[in-house]
């Protein structure tokens, strides 16, 4: 009796088991449980793949924005120490070199004599400028500050941009003109001349300043270089002050016979282009030949002389009345709005009627 009990209730176990391997096989055999659970590890599979691929995406994404933001980066000057850095020295005769510009460096400037600003870098002068992207063209722009001051007077009487090409930012040394001819000539600047043009008669006590901060007023020694000289105007300026009406006329300011057809430059922009040539339709003139005379904008930024920060350009053109041949130069000038922080749209002045022979109308 109880061996039997036994046997029943030991079976019973099995029993079940057996039952229930019996109904999973059944299922396993079906083609729907296959389907639903054949895909668990098939789906798995295809998740880290796509989870992979997302990835390899990421990273690829990732790259082409470092790459890109590298090649779009513009370089941050090199700290400097004012007048250690760069070395700055004021010449009235030419010179080869610093050394030799070091040797024979003008204190003293009488009207009209000429001037240039020499600068050694501790490096080149590609560590110190100010580099930024124009928002016109896109293209990199190379540049410094140089202005005059009255002597150990943060005061700003004049300030201008010197804009400088790529080539030129290797050099360990440079001389830039302070006494140009016009907006034309290559590395110069007008900051002296601006200075000299504007001064009562007397001897002032003045300094040269150069910084890649346009901002002011600074501290007294942020800059990379700085040099007093004595601007001697006893006999009055007349000189500086002719060479300065020459400058901002692109000396054309004489009479029409004694000038000459200048040279063209690089710069190019078609906006400026298009308001030049509407301004001279205006006047009933259709150029034949035009081109840019300057290399960069003349920029000149905010001072006791100037309060506005501004730039300008100046455009030739040729042209045909009748059988005769004449040639013209036009300005177009852009003031700098702080509400809409960049530069306005550009006002247009030209001069016309200078003869041309017709073998340079072309």
């Amino acid at each position: 009796m109880n061996t039997l009990l036994y046997l029943k209730t030991s079976a019973a176990p099995r029993f079940r088991i057996s039952l229930l391997a019996i109904i999973a096989m059944t299922f396993i055999g079906m083609p729907a449980f296959q389907e639903a659970f054949g895909q668990f590890p098939q789906q798995r599979r295809l998740e880290i793949r796509e989870q992979r691929q997302a990835e390899a995406e990421r990273r690829r994404v990732q790259q082409n924005e470092a790459e890109l933001a590298k090649r779009d980066a513009v370089p941050q000057p090199r700290a400097a120490v004012m007048n250690v850095n760069v070395q700055m020295a004021l010449t009235t005769q030419e010179a080869k070199t610093f050394a030799e510009a070091n040797a024979k460096a003008a204190k003293r400037v009488r009207d009209g004599e000429t001037l240039w600003m020499h600068l050694k870098f501790q490096g080149k002068l590609g560590d110190y400028v100010l580099t930024f992207r124009d928002e016109e063209s896109g293209t990199l722009r190379y540049v410094l500050y140089a202005e005059t001051g009255p002597q150990d007077d943060p005061t700003a009487l004049a300030k201008y941009a010197i804009e400088f090409s790529k080539d030129d930012l290797a050099n360990p040394e440079i001389r830039i003109s302070l006494t140009p001819i016009s907006p034309g000539q290559r590395i110069a600047t007008p900051v002296f001349l601006a200075t000299a043009a504007t001064r009562q008669p007397g001897v002032w006590n003045n300094e040269l300043r150069l910084t890649n901060n346009p901002v002011i007023p600074r501290a007294p020694n942020d800059n990379l270089a700085k040099l007093a000289f004595a601007l001697d105007l006893g006999e009055g300026n007349t000189r500086f002050s002719g060479l300065w009406n020459g400058f901002r006329n692109f000396g054309l300011s004489g009479p029409a016979a004694d000038t000459a057809l200048p040279v063209a430059r690089s710069f190019y922009s078609l906006p400026i282009k298009t308001a030049i040539q509407q301004h001279l339709n205006g006047k009933g003139i259709e150029p034949v030949r035009f081109f840019f005379a300057q290399e960069h904008w003349l920029e000149q930024l905010p001072s006791s002389i100037n309060k506005n920060r501004e730039r300008s350009v100046i455009a030739i053109f040729t042209y045909k009345k009748g059988e005769e041949c004449f040639f013209g130069a036009a300005t177009a000038t852009q003031a700098y709005s702080l509400m809409s922080s960049k530069f306005d749209d550009a006002k247009i002045e030209s001069r016309d009627g200078m003869p041309l022979d017709c073998k340079e109308l072309q």
